[in-house]
């Protein structure tokens, strides 16, 4: 999500509340016309004349960069949340598991949650976060990380930031449970390797 009437850029990582803060921020950040033009041309034509949805639905911090050129993003406030990524994918195969016609459904609607992480093997079915975040000398390239953990405080932070006050719905949502609960032995120890960078960069454990 890039605004460049408040001059911001908002990273929208998979399953870490990204819908919920666009809502937010959509009525703040853009005029009546632009958010009729995006419902209008997104939705029927895919074009986003204002950019609202420029480098796709979850581009990398590089190809935010540049979209809108070094200069611009440099002096943009930029943001993102991660998550858990044991939590995360907990997420994402209920997620996914909801309507036919996504990506992992036909696996995660037939298979239980440790069956579905297993028939995986080595390749992990979603990106790890940091491979969105990382430029080419490997440094988190985003000016503030918030965590999906601490949401509403995170996005408080941010709302202050932009000189703004805005409430944060929920939406796009799944049902929350204890995810620890999920997981076997051998799934824990197959999401610790798959999502490594994860785990180093943002400090985030199973416990």
């Amino acid at each position: 999500m890039i605004c460049h009437r408040r001059k911001f850029v908002f990273l929208h990582i998979g399953k870490t509340g990204g819908q919920s803060v666009e809502k937010a921020l959509r009525p703040f950040a853009f005029s009546r016309i632009q958010r009729f033009v995006r419902y209008v041309d997104i939705r029927t034509t895919k074009r986003d004349p204002y950019g609202i949805h420029a480098a796709g639905s979850h581009p990398t911090a590089t190809e935010l960069r540049q979209t809108i050129g070094d200069e611009a993003y440099d002096s943009y406030y930029s943001f993102c949340f991660v998550r858990n990524p044991w939590s995360r994918l907990l997420s994402y195969y209920k997620f996914s598991k909801l309507k036919e016609g996504r990506p992992a459904f036909d696996d995660a609607s037939t298979l239980d949650f440790n069956a579905f992480i297993a028939k995986h093997g080595d390749t992990a079915p979603m990106r790890q976060q940091s491979e969105l975040l990382l430029n080419n000398n490997g440094q988190i390239d985003v000016d503030f990380v918030g965590r999906f953990e601490t949401l509403e405080n995170d996005f408080q932070t941010v709302c202050e930031t932009l000189g703004c006050s805005v409430e944060l719905p929920h939406k796009n949502s799944t049902k929350k449970s204890d995810f620890r609960t999920a997981y076997s032995e051998e799934s824990v120890d197959r999401v610790a390797r798959w999502f490594a960078d994860d785990v180093t960069n943002f400090g985030y454990t199973f416990e």
